[in-house]
Parts: structure tokens; sequence; C-alpha cells
């Protein structure tokens, strides 16, 4: 090869997207049921399943045995409270970053800056696969153009984030994903942006990106109907609000709460505020909201990354716990009974 031909000293070659996912397939049942997953949040976006969607689980997965623990005790709740949620448990496995900050689990597996991400790939899917195995649903949000060729067969609900709502090419990626997609309002608390971002993606679309065999290619989308708005707070303040939610519902049909970020400003605690407003605001007949977002993990808070790491404590926002998690949810599980006053 000519010195013209090869790849400067900076850049290094990746594995393809098809050799990892032969390399780490899902098999016939395991996409079987992340279709069933896909379709069953569809049905919920759509009101055609009474119950709603709750997304739960850590900021992001770094831990493959804690992430595991989690998804166990996940599965337990489920069973519990299947008749009025279906929960999809958080597998953020990259971290939007506009400051310095861990990048997460695919970019820098070890959590020490030397960003082995062959190794981050393999141990992304290896997990989410895990994940997958004990019939986990799993959601994430998609930051760039590789990541959906390494992991979307994984997924059955995705999002985009108050940061790259805006981006065109967010936009139109999204157009082509086989997934119900959720986008975030801006981190100004602006919804238009990402109720254009819902349009665009719904319809087809045409763009220049890499294709799982790595060759730069001309992709032809089908658009994806199943776009919805995600509230997430803003600087200015939140927006769960009963008045703001009405609002944002005379825009759109149905929308999710992100019952985290800007909404509770990121106090784990408050997100158990949030999540009590709006389950009654659903028990008060509001049928726009069919979803809520939630940050939790085994254990309270978070840490600084350091080695060793405490066990089960987010390394990226603070979380609530489990058992926290598990009460409320068990409690505002039947909006229908007398005893939801309470929740």
């Amino acid at each position: 090869m000519s010195s013209l031909n090869k790849l400067p000293e900076s850049m290094k070659s990746l594995p393809n997207a098809e050799n990892i996912r032969l390399e780490i397939p899902l098999t016939l049942s395991e996409r079987e049921f992340v279709l069933k997953c896909r379709n069953q949040i569809q049905d919920i976006l759509n009101g055609m399943d009474s119950r709603h969607l709750l997304i739960v689980g850590p900021c992001s997965l770094y831990d493959t045995e804690a992430s595991l623990e989690y998804a166990y005790k996940l599965k337990g709740l489920q069973e519990k409270v299947k008749s009025s949620f279906l929960i999809v448990m958080r597998a953020y496995f990259e971290k939007p970053r506009t400051q310095l900050g861990w990048r997460g689990l695919m970019h820098d597996p070890s959590l020490d800056g030397s960003y082995n991400i062959p190794e981050g790939i393999r141990l992304t899917r290896k997990l989410l696969k895990k994940l997958v195995e004990i019939d986990m649903p799993l959601a994430t949000e998609f930051l760039d153009a590789t990541s959906p060729l390494y992991f979307e067969d994984m997924i059955s609900w995705g999002c985009i984030g108050a940061r790259t709502a805006a981006s065109p090419f967010h936009r139109m990626m999204a157009s082509n994903l086989k997934m119900p997609i959720g986008f975030k309002n801006t981190p100004d608390g602006n919804i238009e942006t990402a109720l254009e971002a819902i349009q665009v993606a719904k319809a087809p679309q045409t763009f220049i990106a890499p294709s799982s065999q790595g060759v730069m290619s001309i992709v032809n989308t089908p658009g994806n109907k199943q776009g919805h708005l995600v509230l997430r707070g803003g600087r200015l303040g939140p927006n769960y609000h009963k008045d703001i939610i009405r609002t944002a519902l005379s825009q759109t049909d149905r929308l999710i709460v992100d019952c985290s970020h800007d909404n509770s400003r990121k106090d784990p605690a408050k997100q158990m505020d949030v999540f009590k407003d709006v389950m009654h605001q659903i028990g008060s007949g509001e049928t726009g909201i069919r979803g809520l977002m939630l940050e939790s993990f085994l254990s309270l808070g978070n840490q600084i990354i350091s080695h060793p790491l405490k066990y089960g404590v987010s390394v990226t926002d603070p979380c609530l716990d489990f058992e926290s998690t598990q009460n409320m949810i068990l409690q505002c599980a039947d909006i229908q009974k007398p005893s939801f006053v309470h929740c």
C-alpha cells in the first residue's frame, strides 16, 4: 500500500458491523422477541394497548454484573405490573458530551480514558445480548451513524437526545430506524425542534452513511411513523406540569415524560415527585401521556469514576435506588383503583 493510501497514525480501523453481528449473533427467538416488544411499544403509543410505557434503568451501562442483577429485578417487577405497564430497560452505552467526561461503555469500556473502542463494541453487544436473552426489552439513545449498525437489532425503543434533535443527520437517521423513536425537547426547553424532527423522520429520506460492511453508501429510508415527543425539562424549568403538557398535546397527540434530567434537576428523589404528578394526570383522564422515563439503578446516587468503583452505583447522573423505584411503581400500578390517590 502506498503511503498516500495508508490510514494516518491517528486513525485505526474498526471491525465492521456485519462481522460483529455474526460474531455475537441474536438467535431467531431473540430477534422475534425484539420485534414483539417494538410492536407492543407501538401499540401503546398509538393507544391500541391501554398500558403505559415505563423506560427505567441506569443513566448508563458500565458493569455487566450489576446491569444483569438490575435487569433480573426489573423483570420481576414487570411480572407484578404487567397489566398496567410495559417496562423497558434503559441500556445507554454512549453518552452525549458537550464538556469533558466519560463517553460510555462503547467508547471507553475500561473507564480510564484508554478508548479501546473495538473491545467496547464487543462488550456492549455481549451485554445487550445477555439482557435480550432474559427477555428484557431495551432502550437507548443513538448518537451517531455507527452505533445503529452494531446494535439496532437489539433495541426496542430508541431516542434522539436533547442535544441532537435539531441535527439534520439524526433526523434522517431516525427515519431509517426500525423501532419507535422518541425526540427530546432541546436543553432550553423548546419542543418545536423535536416536533419538527418527528415530521422529518416520518418522511422518506436519502442521505450518505456507512453500511454494515463499512462502505460509504447512499441510504434510502422508508420513513419512521413512530416518532414521538419526550419532555425532559429545560434550563428554564420543568415541563411535566398539567398546563404545559396540555399545551404540548395541542401540537401532538402523544408524548412521554422523562422524570429525570431538567424535570428533576438531576435530583433522584425529585424523580418520584415528577412520576407521581404525571401518574395523577393519567389517572385524571389525560390520554396523551403514553409513558414515563426514570433513571434508576441498584443503589441511590452516583459516584466519581475511580478504582475500585462502588457496586451498583451510577457513574454518570444520580439514579434512584431500585427499592424506591419498585415501591413507587407498585403504588401507581393500577390507576383505576381508589387507592391510586395514595400513589
